[in-house]
């Protein structure tokens, strides 16, 4: 029996809804990435795995609430993310997801934020795109360390921040970048994307330039960080991607990156 609200059903299937959502600071890359990111998203919340289906979940509002409801690890990172990227085509429906959002954020004290800190970001996020960014500005700023240590997701939290127009986060990125673990290197290196309109301002004494912080990062000691990295300067729109990536089509010294290169720039020549 499908979920009910007010004594009438609310159970129905949602429409990708990806849009800027009046924030100027959602590029056109970004929204991409989402739409990309949209399919992978509804499998996980149908408990499928990559790849199983040719087509993706369908989602319907019943699957995002009981997500919430039973808080399970699986489904919930993933319907805090549709949540706000997702259109049941119903006022009242939209009225609930809104609602499920805020439930859900202000349920989570600091102290016990911790194992669902994701979960916590993706629903911030969620409900600034259902209409309330002062809201999910200051959700999201409250997991911003003071000193900007960059420790856990912060990096996530600085990444949405930027998309609804502050950029007081990007020391965080920064310090994630040359962070010893590689996995927060490259977590930082996908989410610089978001502070490509603040290029050439300063921000809490540093500029932001994500063309360097791109380019630094194919010089990564670890593989693992750098096979991504011309996927991320092709999708920034990076000039000179050609001079960028010909060296390491030569040279690496790691076959992935070699490839991921090579590929990068035969995608950018046909383009």
């Amino acid at each position: 029996m499908a979920p009910e609200s007010d004594g009438e059903p609310i159970d129905r299937p949602c429409k990708v809804q990806i849009t800027g959502s009046g924030l100027l600071h959602r590029t056109d890359a970004l929204l991409e990435r989402e739409r990309n990111l949209y399919p992978l998203m509804a499998d996980r919340l149908a408990g499928r795995g990559k790849g199983e289906f040719a087509e993706p979940a369908a989602v319907t509002m019943g699957m995002i609430e009981e997500a919430f409801t039973a808080r399970s690890d699986f489904g919930l990172r993933a319907a805090a993310f549709l949540a706000g990227r997702c259109d049941p085509g119903d006022a009242k429906a939209r009225e609930k997801l809104t609602k499920l959002l805020r439930d859900f954020i202000t349920s989570l004290e600091p102290h016990d934020r911790g194992p669902l800190e994701v979960e916590y970001i993706e629903a911030a996020m969620s409900l600034a795109l259902r209409g309330d960014p002062e809201a999910a500005r200051a959700a999201l700023a409250a997991v911003i360390p003071e000193d900007h240590s960059g420790s856990g997701y912060a990096y996530l939290a600085a990444f949405y921040l930027a998309q609804l127009g502050d950029a007081s986060g990007y020391p965080v990125v920064l310090r994630a970048l040359h962070s010893e673990n590689e996995h927060t290197r490259l977590m930082a290196v996908r989410h610089l994307l978001a502070f490509q309109p603040y290029n050439g301002q300063e921000v809490k004494g540093r500029v932001v330039d994500t063309r360097r912080e791109l380019i630094a990062r194919l010089s990564d000691h670890e593989p693992y960080v750098r096979v991504e990295v011309p996927y991320y300067l092709s999708e920034a729109g990076v000039t000179g991607l050609v001079e960028l990536l010909e060296p390491l089509v030569l040279s690496d010294p790691d076959e992935g990156v070699r490839e991921a290169a090579a590929e990068v720039l035969r995608r950018h020549r046909v383009s």
